[in-house]
């Protein structure tokens, strides 16, 4: 719907009418016709000023993306996408959809993931900055500048009236998160992870805020078969319940962004009493990571202001089907006599 103008379309109404009448009736006819018409013409303006701005008040306020960067290296990407080779593409679109991989993961698997080689990886790295290292610098202080809840809505902002939409996006953005977790380093730290936990004379688990909801499960499953692992509560008492821990210990310590700095001190205390420290973190810069004997650096994208557990709750579930088969007599045994408790107590209804 296009403005019409009235000035114009008014002055050769009037022009029109003067050429073609003569008597008076004709010009009160003419006249009504004009009047008539001027009111159609502002109806119509109206109704155009009134829809523009119901547009401008109400229509969703999808944030700039680099008012939040710390590096434009995302957009200048983006931008040269059309100008690239299919090769370059394919590497663009593993950065853009999944910058947190590529901030810590070797040539090697970032060029297996986007199905070139090695080379071309670097290659493309040195069209954007001056080699893959320094790539990944700037690719990680992005990610540096989007840990802040409020910054993280507004750049997940998914402008869809359609609900199946955002549920399909939400479920490939969950995809993602696994795809890029679960790589081979992933399964050599869990093979080394399983080892210290199954030998381990007691087991503690943290996590802080949302993390403490897998930690929780992590523990409580290894405490049903083993006996001896305890689910740390994030609170006052966080640090004196581990004053008994000995070198024979393992630490199991959940910490995603944002770092909880409770969590990090006990961490520490822990690393010096020589206590033997599982962390799952988001990459080898977080703070756990240089205390860790063995480091898992899981994604945890959503597509709102919330750190995704998916991944960790898969880390979960592994070690706990692999720790129970890697004694799985003495597991056994434990859920049998769990078993019969239960039965005699009469704890579930079926």
């Amino acid at each position: 719907m296009k403005p019409l103008f009235l000035f114009s379309a008014s002055s050769k109404m009037v022009a029109a009418a003067a050429v073609s009448c003569h008597d008076r009736d004709c010009y009160a006819d003419q006249s009504a016709q004009f009047f008539i018409s001027v009111l159609k013409i502002l109806f119509h303006n109206v109704i155009i000023l009134l829809q523009f701005c119901n547009r401008w008040i109400y229509a969703p306020k999808i944030p700039d993306r680099r008012m939040f960067m710390a590096s434009e290296i995302l957009h200048r990407i983006e931008d040269r996408i059309p100008k690239m080779t299919k090769k370059q593409q394919l590497i663009a679109l593993v950065i853009l959809r999944d910058p947190l991989f590529v901030a810590f993961s070797t040539v090697h698997d970032f060029a297996a993931r986007a199905g070139v080689s090695p080379a071309s990886i670097v290659r493309f790295a040195k069209q954007f900055s001056d080699g893959f290292p320094e790539l990944q610098s700037e690719i990680q202080a992005y990610i540096q500048t989007t840990s802040d809840p409020v910054k993280r809505m507004e750049l997940n902002f998914i402008p869809a009236s359609d609900s199946g939409v955002l549920i399909t996006k939400i479920y490939e953005t969950q995809l993602n998160n696994l795809r890029s977790t679960f790589n081979r380093a992933f399964i050599s730290s869990t093979i080394e992870a399983v080892a210290l936990i199954a030998q381990a004379k007691h087991i503690y688990t943290f996590g802080s805020r949302g993390s403490r909801s897998v930690a929780y499960y992590l523990g409580h499953h290894l405490n049903r078969v083993f006996k001896n692992a305890d689910m740390i509560p994030d609170d006052d008492r966080l640090a004196d319940s581990t004053l008994r821990a000995t070198e024979q210990d393992v630490a199991i310590i959940f910490a995603l962004p944002r770092y909880s700095a409770r969590l990090l001190s006990v961490a520490e205390q822990l690393h010096n009493m020589g206590v033997r420290l599982i962390t799952i973190n988001d990459s080898p810069k977080s703070p756990f990571a240089a205390l860790s004997d063995v480091s898992f650096y899981v994604s945890y994208h959503s597509n709102d202001f919330h750190n995704s557990q998916l991944s960790s709750m898969l880390l979960a579930e592994i070690i706990i089907s692999l720790v129970i088969n890697y004694d799985r007599e003495t597991a056994l045994q434990s859920l049998e006599k769990i078993e019969k408790s239960f039965t005699d107590m009469g704890q579930f209804v079926i």
